[in-house]
């Protein structure tokens, strides 16, 4: 994946979508083309993509038996079958599969969401909130982490119906399927499930309740007490093997010496979805309650990375609650607008430049 070619997209488009006072659906096709191919075409260097392409070429399909000799789950499997069963054997065809389902999932929320919150169809601006969403998460989710991806692009789609505010009997069979449906890709999403039917109900706090919620998250982080918040749950529940047999505890032993190298580390990524939580607090006006129930998701994602940074890959978990940060950066930057503009502008560049450089530092580990 050429990362240069992906920064001069992205800084052609935070133009576009800056001064673009009417939405256009060629643009927005060509945008999601220029993604969809270019990260369709990603080199086999980027992290994990060997595995996947690997994968997709030992396929048998329609032979649903070889299900059991790989790990993955059965969804991302059966999507490995039905493409290969349709497109043959092309690697690069399945990678772009991948992006399309994600795009589709987020462009349909969007909608949703603009909607919701009454803006017109010529104003919702789908550039944006589809740059805002491929500066990180969507780089990551589509080019690396794609099993999970796809588990968390059909989350974020099901809020629009989880958080409707007429949720009826047939809203929550939608909702069940989606579940399932994201669990078959990957299990660990069985913890964004939880959030979500707890958020459900979840209410807008005060303006000085959520700073001083900030206030206490941010003590929590840069205090490093998470490294003894840590170390002190994780012996407790290995307190617990010590009852096993001699047999069973030296599975866990491995576990129990990785307590030795936990340390006090500020993620450059997390500090800025610590301070982005921090400005999405300042909005004017009246803003729909979905912009608050997201909020919530967003700032227990927050909390759960500032009690567990010391855990290098924390935020397999933290994403499923932080994902929702591109949703609340659209919905923050288009305010009142349909579109950015004004000082928002300014931050919304900042944000998306900033966000990129955490994907350059994945791809190129070195620096």
């Amino acid at each position: 994946m050429n990362f240069v070619c992906f920064v001069f997209i992205f800084l052609v488009l935070l133009i576009i979508s800056c001064n673009q006072k009417k939405e256009s659906v060629i643009v927005l096709l060509i945008v999601s083309l220029l993604y969809i191919v270019s990260i369709a075409m990603r080199s086999v260097t980027v992290p994990d993509t060997d595995i996947y392409v690997e994968f997709y070429n030992q396929i048998d399909p329609g032979n649903i038996v070889s299900f059991a000799l790989y790990s993955f789950e059965p969804g991302f499997q059966l999507l490995g079958h039905i493409v290969k069963l349709f497109f043959g054997n092309s690697a690069i065809l399945f990678l772009a599969v991948v992006v399309v389902i994600n795009i589709v999932l987020i462009l349909l929320s969007i909608r949703k969401i603009a909607f919701r919150l009454s803006l017109s169809s010529c104003s919702i601006n789908f550039i944006s909130a589809i740059v805002l969403y491929f500066a990180y998460f969507g780089l990551f989710y589509n080019a690396i982490v794609l099993r999970a991806g796809i588990a968390i692009s059909i989350l974020v789609y099901s809020t629009t119906i989880l958080f409707k505010k007429d949720f009826n009997k047939k809203d929550v069979i939608k909702i069940l399927l989606l579940f399932g449906l994201a669990l078959t890709f990957h299990l660990s999403s069985i913890v964004g499930i939880i959030a979500l039917i707890f958020s459900r109900r979840s209410q807008r706090l005060t303006e000085k309740s959520y700073l001083l919620i900030w206030c206490f998250i941010a003590f929590l982080f840069f205090s490093g007490s998470s490294v003894y918040i840590v170390k002190g749950l994780l012996s407790v529940v290995f307190s617990l093997f010590s009852l096993l047999s001699d047999s069973d505890y030296k599975k866990y032993e491995y576990y129990l010496s990785e307590l030795d190298h936990l340390d006090f580390q500020i993620p450059y990524k997390y500090l800025f979805q610590l301070f982005s939580g921090l400005l999405l607090l300042f909005v004017k006006g009246n803003i729909d309650t979905i912009y608050y129930k997201y909020l919530n998701l967003y700032f227990i994602g927050l909390f759960l990375g500032a009690i567990f940074s010391s855990i290098e890959q924390i935020a397999r978990v933290t994403d499923y609650f932080l994902i929702y940060l591109f949703i609340l950066q659209w919905m923050y930057f288009i305010q009142s607008y349909g579109r950015v503009r004004g000082g928002k502008s300014f931050l919304y560049p900042i944000s998306v430049i900033l966000q990129l450089a955490f994907v350059f530092r994945i791809i190129n580990p070195t620096y």
